[in-house]
């Protein structure tokens, strides 16, 4: 079991090209690739949302065979996505038998590709996501979010804290979209 306190910010990426231009820069940078993964989440919580009611988080993350279930807890920050998690490695067939024994139902599921990188003591994702596109999300300490987002060209004052869920359902509100899951 993994217990952190979570300390991250994501900025968007406007174009392929853009991303592109992002991971040569990390590679310049020195930053060391530990691979491409697709990962598919599912959200859960109770009929009547207890659980993101108190801004907290259930997830049954799927990626590379391995099935992680994690319980964020609230925002502490509004300036970066910051927050107690709590993440173990889980048999996915038990574990949804065991969450639905419990009354939790699985509300949003999305996916996404992502390319990690390791650069000082932070991890950089660079993501791929259906409807919503490209972005960079950095987790570390404050002072490297900040190193590492100047370096590549971004503010850290104009980080975004949303979840990739809530910008998912702004977009698809914002174009009328009838997309209920942020799948590929």
């Amino acid at each position: 079991m993994i217990s952190v306190n979570e300390i991250e910010l994501k900025f968007k990426l406007n174009s392929l090209k853009e991303k592109k231009e992002i991971e040569l820069k990390l590679k310049n940078l020195g930053a060391e690739k530990k691979g491409v993964f697709f990962e598919s989440n599912s959200l859960f919580d109770f009929s009547n949302r207890a659980i993101s009611e108190n801004d907290c988080v259930l997830r049954l993350r799927r990626m590379n065979k391995k099935s992680f279930l994690c319980f964020k807890g609230p925002l502490k920050s509004k300036k970066y996505k910051e927050r107690m998690e709590i993440e173990f490695e889980v048999n996915q067939k038990n574990t949804l038998k065991e969450l639905r024994s419990m009354g939790l139902k699985e509300f949003f599921i999305y996916e996404k590709k992502k390319s990690v990188y390791s650069l000082m003591n932070s991890v950089v994702d660079v993501v791929e996501l259906p409807v919503i596109g490209f972005w960079i999300e950095i987790e570390g300490s404050k002072k490297e979010i900040n190193l590492i987002a100047k370096k590549l060209g971004f503010n850290s004052n104009k980080g975004i804290v949303k979840s990739f869920p809530a910008l998912f359902n702004e977009e698809v509100k914002k174009k009328k979209l009838k997309k209920k899951f942020m799948v590929f």
